[in-house]
C-alpha cells in the first residue's frame, strides 16, 4: 500500500513538473523564433503570427490608396538596361520582373532630393 501511494505521489509530482517551453515550441510548425532588432530571438505562436499577417496584408491592400512607404524599387537588367522596371516586395511583382536570383544584385541609393532618373 505504501509503495502504491509512493508511486502515485511520484506520478502526480511528475505531471505537475514544469515542461521546458522549448520542447513544445516547434519552429515552423506551431510558431516561429523571430530575430529581434536588439538581438536574440522572440517566440511568436501561430495564432499571433496569423494576426500579424492579416494586419500586414490589410496594410498592403491600403497601399494603392495611401502609401506609407515612399521608397520605390526599380530593377535594371540586361533585358532592360535603360528603363527601370518598378518592383514591389511581393512575390507576384518579383516573379513578373526580369529578376534572376542567380545574378549578382547591386543596390544604388540616390541622395536626398535626387531620384532614380538622375545619373
Amino acid at each position: 500500500m505504501r509503495l502504491c501511494l509512493l508511486v502515485l505521489g511520484c506520478v502526480i509530482a511528475a505531471s505537475a513538473w514544469p515542461v521546458d517551453q522549448l520542447t513544445v515550441r516547434d519552429h515552423g510548425i506551431n510558431g516561429w523564433f523571430v530575430p529581434q532588432r536588439e538581438g536574440g530571438l522572440r517566440w511568436i505562436g501561430k495564432a499571433e503570427a496569423e494576426r500579424q499577417l492579416e494586419y500586414y496584408e490589410a496594410q498592403e491592400a491600403l497601399e494603392g490608396r495611401l502609401s506609407t512607404n515612399t521608397v520605390n524599387f526599380y530593377l535594371y537588367t540586361l533585358q532592360n538596361p535603360s528603363t527601370g522596371q518598378q518592383i514591389k516586395a511581393t512575390q507576384a511583382s518579383i516573379n513578373g520582373s526580369f529578376f534572376n536570383p542567380k545574378n549578382p544584385t547591386r543596390i544604388t541609393i540616390h541622395g536626398w532630393n535626387s531620384n532614380y532618373r538622375m545619373g
